[in-house]
């Protein structure tokens, strides 16, 4: 009796092998189901890194284009109004970059279109990218018949880099106008309604496609963060579950993962720098990757920056910097006193045809350097041979030391520089355009004089 009734009580009793391994499996499955987890949010952030970067160069590629339609405008826009000198001398420096830009063969456009032919980018990209396209297509083309009209009047002087824009032709129609008829018809074609239309095309197609490129970029950090969001809730209910068998494990997974991935998906959702000292290996090797990303994306931004507004030879802010500059000074309007001062390299084109080009651009670059130490870092080269300061919170005392200073260093530097200034108290009475007009004014009847003084040398000399 006893015998049976042992063997049939130890049939009911459940063993410590019986609770541990469902447990062990369980907390195994558990484990599993966070490792694929884990993994599937690494190859998230590897996906989500990938994106940001083509999501840069895509918009430094637009941008690009942008810079390099701009300074073609400028410098045909340049040349088409102002081809000549007070001498009557072609000012054929201010076109030299659109005639190097044709010579590479190198067309914005069609290396535009070509590139996003192969990125993996929206219709609406796509379209905005056309579009500007076309409109940078017309720039070139109204450009290029504009220079032609110029040039039938002004003839460039033959040497290798303006071979391009120097045997543009007209039609017969155009050849037989008045060589005033051809200038003016070449400066309507920059200035006409439909041009500058155009030029707002372009300005919106570009900033269309930049918007379009970012918000697919944000589209596929909020899916995600979205992904991201479902794996929290596939972790938590993990936790949950494994609490009752084991805190400890929970508590730590809990410290080591959930709480990192919200922090990086907020600073990623915020475009913020994220915390590479915390949370798994994986998150970290991300996250630097990540933070390495947009260093990579603000170095860029600041070098776009930097080329588009420094003038190469003499690393002054160049002319766009110089409007750009000029925009903020009209949306100030009468806050402060104000003196703009304009200046004139004298005799660059002697110093370039007897000394050469390189004597020529060591000229303006002391120019530069003589006109920065005397008036401050608004100082801007905005043509050829000429220079502008801004001087807010302008006073007579001051002018009349930089004034001062600049004359003694033009005495030790040997160097010649005509200039005019003007000022304002207040740009709603006097606007920022009537002032340069004045300053343009002054400095060229100073100017005036000089060579006038230089020719009475000359034949005082004979």
């Amino acid at each position: 009796m006893s015998t049976t009734g042992s063997k049939s009580n130890s049939k009911r009793i459940v063993s410590a092998r019986t609770i541990i391994w469902p447990a062990v499996v369980s907390i195994i499955v558990i484990l599993a189901v966070m490792i694929m987890a884990i993994y599937y949010t690494t190859l998230l952030n590897e996906k989500l890194t990938r994106t940001l970067q083509d999501s840069a160069e895509y918009v430094e590629e637009v941008s690009d284009f942008m810079s390099g339609a701009s300074l073609l405008k400028e410098t045909s826009a340049s040349f088409v109004v102002n081809p000549v000198d007070g001498e009557g001398n072609v000012i054929w420096g201010q076109i030299m970059p659109f005639a190097v830009e044709l010579g590479t063969k190198h067309r914005r456009a069609e290396d535009l279109r070509a590139s996003f032919s192969g990125h993996h980018v929206s219709e609406e990209t796509i379209r905005h990218i056309t579009e500007a396209c076309e409109c940078a297509d017309y720039f070139v083309k109204t450009q290029l018949h504009a220079i032609a009209l110029v040039t039938s009047v002004y003839p460039l002087p033959s040497m290798p880099p303006l071979e391009p824009v120097a045997h543009l032709e007209i039609t017969e129609e155009e050849a037989r106008l008045p060589e005033e008829a051809r200038l003016g018809l070449a400066k309507s074609m920059l200035l006409n309604e439909e041009y500058a239309v155009r030029r707002q095309h372009l300005a919106d197609a570009v900033n269309g496609a930049i918007g379009s490129i970012k918000e697919s970029a944000a589209a596929d950090v909020q899916e995600t963060n979205r992904k991201v969001g479902g794996i929290r809730i596939l972790l938590w209910a993990s936790v949950i579950l494994a609490v009752a068998i084991l805190a400890v494990a929970f508590l730590t997974i809990l410290s080591m993962l959930v709480s990192p991935l919200v922090k990086a998906t907020k600073q990623i959702a915020q475009n913020k720098r994220m915390d590479e000292t915390y949370g798994l290996k994986e998150l970290r090797v991300a996250a630097s990757s990540y933070n390495d990303l947009l260093s990579k994306r603000d170095h860029l931004e600041r070098m776009l920056k930097a080329a588009a507004e420094t003038d190469i030879l003499t690393k002054l802010p160049n002319r766009y910097a110089f409007e750009q500059y000029i925009k903020t000074v009209k949306e100030d309007a009468g806050k402060y006193p104000l003196c703009y001062y304009i200046f004139d390299l004298n005799y660059l084109k002697y110093a370039n045809d007897k000394y050469g080009h390189n004597s020529g651009d060591a000229l303006l670059i002391k120019a530069a350097e003589v006109i920065s130490k005397c008036f401050g870092d608004k100082c801007f080269r905005i043509g050829g041979d000429e220079f502008a300061a801004v001087i807010p919170n302008y006073s007579e005392e001051k002018a009349r030391e930089m004034e001062n200073k600049f004359r003694s260093l033009l005495e030790e530097e040997e160097i010649s520089i005509s200039f005019g200034s003007a000022v304002t108290d207040d740009l709603n009475v006097k606007t920022i355009n009537q002032v340069m007009t004045e300053a343009d004014t002054k400095m060229y009847d100073r100017k005036r004089i000089v060579h006038a003084n230089r020719e009475n040398r000359l034949v005082t000399a004979e």
